[in-house]
């Protein structure tokens, strides 16, 4: 005599009331085949390309939101400058388009090498 283990869902359809001792159907196992096998790797395959794609998706998108991010502080800096410039006083005199004179004389700017005589030339130590 074999001694069947009945599981859970079994005992509760043995022992309700509307059980009209029907063969209980166990469910069928797939043989691990090499078919089965290709069939599994295909589905993963698949599924892999699909994730792969979205997170390309994903990716394009956040690039795209961060340029957007950088178009809009470039944008706001910008608007910051201008109203800075805008709330800054009016200066009396406008800035001189023409650079200020110069102080110094050509002379003290270029100086002369000094000449040396043909005797220190020669008789150079």
């Amino acid at each position: 005599m074999a001694h069947n283990i009945l599981s859970e869902a079994e005992l509760r359809m043995l022992l309700s009331n509307d059980y009209q001792h029907e063969e209980i159907i166990q469910p069928r196992r797939l043989k691990l085949t090499m078919k089965y096998l290709y069939q599994l790797i295909g589905e993963i395959q698949q599924e892999k390309r699909v994730l792969s794609s979205r997170v390309d998706e994903l990716e394009q998108q956040l690039y795209e939101l961060y340029q957007i991010q950088e178009e809009e502080a470039s944008t706001q800096e910008m608007l910051n400058i201008e109203e800075a410039q805008l709330k800054k006083p009016v200066e009396t005199e406008p800035k001189p388009l023409v650079p200020e004179l110069i102080e110094t004389t050509r002379s003290e700017r270029h100086p002369k090498p000094e000449k040396t005589s043909f005797w220190d030339f020669l008789f150079r130590r």
